[in-house]
């Protein structure tokens, strides 16, 4: 899946290389942008202040952040939302229904460039 954003990028997006932790954070700290789910990585790049485009499901952005206004959040939240629950079978793939030009809007939006079309 990263292989096909990168892909369809058009070389705007790099895909990361395994890195330890504190890798990690340097590499978020350098980063323009930090594209994730709620997961450590998100919430790291959060707490090095990188600009975000956070994804959700089920669980909530409220409860979970990001917590900078300028963040922006990409959610398909199920009628029995909020759940945060590790795995939930009833609710399987409910992040499927993200579209990647959604997401690519919000980039845009995050990076003051809103208003540009993605075909």
């Amino acid at each position: 899946l990263a292989e096909r954003v990168v892909s369809a990028s058009g070389g705007a997006a790099r895909r990361a290389f395994p890195t330890a932790l504190l890798e990690y954070v340097e590499l978020a700290r350098r980063a323009r942008l930090v594209v994730a789910a709620d997961t450590g990585p998100l919430h790291l790049a959060c707490a090095i202040r990188t600009p975000v485009v956070a994804l959700f499901g089920p669980t909530a952005p409220d409860r979970n952040g990001p917590f900078s206004p300028a963040d922006v959040v990409v959610r398909r939240a199920p009628a029995c939302a909020p759940c945060h629950r590790r795995v939930c079978p009833t609710q399987a793939g409910v992040m499927d229904g993200i579209a990647s030009d959604e997401v690519l809007c919000a980039v845009d939006q995050r990076l003051g460039r809103a208003g540009e079309t993605h075909a």
